[in-house]
């Protein structure tokens, strides 16, 4: 009897960003759960119904036509092109796009509340006091949550290049 081949630990990862999915469709799993089933159920009693009124028919039309109705019905014509849920979305992409959305939130705080603060008053004293207030925001945040110092360092940059500008209206540049 013949082994299964070992498999690193980065060849089994790759295979499952590869072969597991996701549902990506938009809606939480655990609607999905009971909505797809209902979908089915739906389809399948329309499809039920259409047969029995052709049916129903039957005895009323001519030879030939009342052939082709028991013949679509026999056959499931109705069915064609019917209802099919979509495909989930492989792991991998599903773990990219996560990712892609993760970076473009980082310093959205940051970007909001250097615009909320308008422009910069070209005065030393203003400039410092923004440059204090940076600072004391960058240290709670790191304080707070140790996984947000992208967030702070966004922080500390502007105070950074704040008192590079208030140094130089200082010296007059």
């Amino acid at each position: 009897m013949s082994r299964k081949r070992d498999r690193s630990p980065q060849e089994k990862k790759a295979l499952s960003y590869a072969n597991d999915r996701r549902n990506a469709y938009g809606q939480n799993n655990k609607a999905a759960r009971k909505l797809i089933p209902l979908r089915k159920a739906q389809e399948s009693r329309q499809d039920r119904r259409k047969v029995t009124q052709g049916l129903s028919v039957v005895t009323r039309v001519a030879g030939e036509v009342a052939d082709l109705i028991e013949s679509s019905a026999f056959h499931d014509v109705h069915r064609i092109g019917g209802w099919k849920k979509s495909s989930d979305a492989s792991l991998g992409e599903v773990v990219a796009s996560a990712l892609a959305a993760r970076e473009k939130r980082i310093g959205r705080k940051a970007r909001s509340a250097e615009a909320a603060a308008g422009p910069i008053v070209e005065d030393r004293e203003t400039m410092m006091r923004r440059v204090k207030g940076f600072r004391r925001l960058a240290r709670w945040i790191v304080r707070r949550n140790p996984m947000r110092n992208e967030l702070a360092k966004h922080f500390d940059e502007a105070a950074d290049d704040l008192e590079a500008r208030a140094t130089a209206l200082a010296n007059g540049s």
